[in-house]
């Protein structure tokens, strides 16, 4: 079922939520323990998420990566954002750093990916790609959530 999105307060996208596409073999991606999206090591793989908002808008979408345990936080890695005919690419990068109980066993950070535009109410679907997975790594893409911010911009 598609999750009804609001569009007062930002809206989080949690690895629970979302529907592995894969098209590697071996290891493979899993919600670990920790609820986050791991072993992420192939660019033919992807995530999806399918969800619902009541108000069209523009969004902001930030991508919440975590390190493997007791390991510093890399980045390196290239992601795409697909959602209806926009596609966004970024680098993984530390635009902000993350702090919670969490943050004293795993290094955290956001990136901001860019700015998508909802057009209309209804069901959408999210799906994120990698152009690019660090092998440098250890966690390979290690994804906590994906977040829309309501934007204030009109552009």
């Amino acid at each position: 079922a598609a999750r009804q999105v609001p569009v007062d307060r930002n809206s989080v996208f949690a690895s629970e939520a979302v529907e592995f596409v894969e098209q590697t073999v071996g290891d493979h991606m899993r919600i670990g323990g920790g609820g986050l999206v791991e072993n992420w090591c192939s660019p033919l793989d992807t995530l999806r998420w399918t969800f619902r908002i009541e108000r069209p808008g523009r969004f902001e979408v930030r991508l919440h990566t975590v390190a493997a345990k007791y390991k510093d936080w890399i980045g390196g890695h290239r992601v795409t954002l697909q959602s209806g005919e926009t596609t966004l690419a970024s680098d993984v990068r530390p635009d902000e750093e993350v702090h919670s109980p969490r943050t004293h066993h795993f290094a955290e950070r956001v990136t901001r990916i860019g700015t998508i535009t909802l057009a209309n109410p209804g069901t959408h679907t999210m799906q994120l790609g990698a152009i690019y997975i660090n092998p440098d790594d250890p966690a390979g893409l290690c994804v906590g959530e994906l977040l829309l911010v309501p934007s204030a911009t009109t552009s």
